[in-house]
């Protein structure tokens, strides 16, 4: 992969650096929301948390959920917005980095602004807080992200380089997760220091925002020098919007990736509670079980990258999908497996560090393939076309939340399980119409 004899691709090993360690950065933030904002607002009854948001479900929907759905939609909004203003900018220091040197500190300290409501017991503040918080937090994420994944498009001129960087950028996020789920075990070391529950989380949580901050910075140092200063003027947001989802293979694949994102961010946001309520442990074990998917991770990304090659992307996408229905499966029926609860936990969280591995190293990938197979007809805006992934990412995501923290109105308590459950098999059925979209309807020929 490190071969400093491609010039012509301008691929050198500072480039996958950047790729890995930076996707690890703007990773950790995100992840740090996405595995425990439900809980810190919503915490289960056996937990020493205060509840810090009104309970009572609005139209079936409780108050987090109503607010992580409005956040998206301004999430989904900005993202367009931003990739159209990295297109067509002319700024002599580049047309990426620039946007990326803005938004490295909202998007890392934002995270852990989300965490610091003004009062310790449900109010309307509160309310106004985590919305405004997540807004910037949002907003930098998308300013830093998109002009980051852009980039891969100018770097990576053939598909053997797309799917080799795509495999770092993929695995630096894996990694990044893996950082976020150790905040239990920091906040575990905090408790012998007489600090609260709710204070041990938020100095663990401003620990990882520092260190995705530092991991951040880095691309902004490599990669100087190789930022691509050809302005797209001649698209509008709308006709850039256009170009990009009037092509069928895009369409496809943003539909069946959300899909996917969206069991994703419900077995993320569900992990808590798969440890501490179906399998009665201990939270502290959480950040074992998130280190455990570090292997599989791993073990996935290069096996992906390989079968991908031989085989195509499409198959081993499908196979993919087909995994993750399986898992949700296994999940459904956790902690009542005639083995120890120590043991299912460990084959659940090996097994979901499979799939996040696979579809990491690819998704780039296809987005930067459908880019280069569109310029063979067309100037095409590039950045909207990345809008477009992170689009999809950012619905699934958001669905994904509200969907669980709304099921579990249903039962998140021991002895009390039912909405988790019930996501679980909810997510089986969604995992597997991704899989019927997108294996009868993408053209990899095309």
């Amino acid at each position: 992969m490190f071969n400093r004899s491609r010039k012509i691709n301008n691929i050198t090993p500072k480039h996958y650096i950047s790729y890995f360690l930076g996707s690890a950065g703007y990773t950790v933030p995100f992840f740090l929301i996405a595995l425990y904002l439900i809980n810190f607002y919503n915490p289960p009854k056996h937990e020493s948390l205060p509840v810090l948001l009104y309970q009572k479900p609005i139209w079936g929907f409780s108050i987090l959920s109503i607010i992580i759905i409005l956040v998206r939609v301004l999430d989904i909004a900005i993202d367009p917005i931003i990739a159209n203003l990295s297109d067509k900018s002319s700024n002599p220091k580049g047309k990426r980095l620039p946007f990326m040197k803005r938004a490295f500190l909202p998007a890392s300290f934002g995270a852990f602004l989300i965490f610091m409501p003004p009062n310790n017991f449900p109010s309307i503040l509160n309310v106004i807080w985590v919305t405004f918080s997540m807004s910037i937090c949002v907003i930098a994420f998308s300013t830093y992200v998109t002009p980051f994944l852009t980039h891969m498009s100018s770097l990576c001129k053939s598909e053997k380089d797309r799917i080799n960087l795509s495999t770092f950028q993929g695995l630096g996020e894996s990694i990044g997760v893996i950082i976020a789920g150790q905040a239990p075990f920091v906040w575990y070391i905090l408790q012998s220091s007489n600090f609260s529950p709710i204070e041990t989380r938020r100095i663990s949580f401003l620990i990882f925002c520092i260190i995705a901050m530092f991991l951040m910075i880095i691309p902004l140092v490599l990669l100087k020098g190789t930022d691509i200063q050809k302005p797209s003027k001649s698209f509008s947001l709308k006709e850039g919007l256009k170009t990009a989802f009037s092509n069928k293979n895009f369409r496809i694949f943003i539909i069946s990736y959300t899909i996917f994102i969206i069991c994703v961010e419900m077995v993320q946001a569900g992990a808590f509670y798969f440890v501490t309520v179906l399998l009665e442990l201990d939270a502290k074990m959480l950040s074992i079980l998130i280190s455990l998917m570090v292997p599989s991770s791993i073990l996935a990304a290069p096996i992906a990258n390989i079968f991908a090659k031989k085989y195509g992307k499409k198959i081993v996408i499908a196979c993919t999908f087909l995994f993750l229905a399986f898992l949700m499966v296994f999940l459904v029926f956790l902690g009542k497996y005639p083995i120890s609860k120590e043991l299912q936990a460990y084959l659940a969280f090996f097994a979901g560090g499979l799939p996040l591995g696979s579809m990491s190293v690819l998704v780039m990938a296809v987005v930067t393939d459908i880019v280069e197979k569109s310029k063979k007809y067309q100037e095409v805006p590039e950045a909207i076309f990345v809008a477009g992934k992170n689009f999809s990412y950012k619905t699934g995501i958001t669905l994904g939340s509200a969907i669980f923290a709304s099921m579990i109105l249903l039962g998140k308590d021991r002895g009390d399980d039912l909405g988790i459950r019930l996501s679980c098999a909810l997510g089986c059925f969604l995992c597997l119409l991704a899989f019927g979209i997108f294996t009868s309807m993408f053209d990899s020929s095309k």
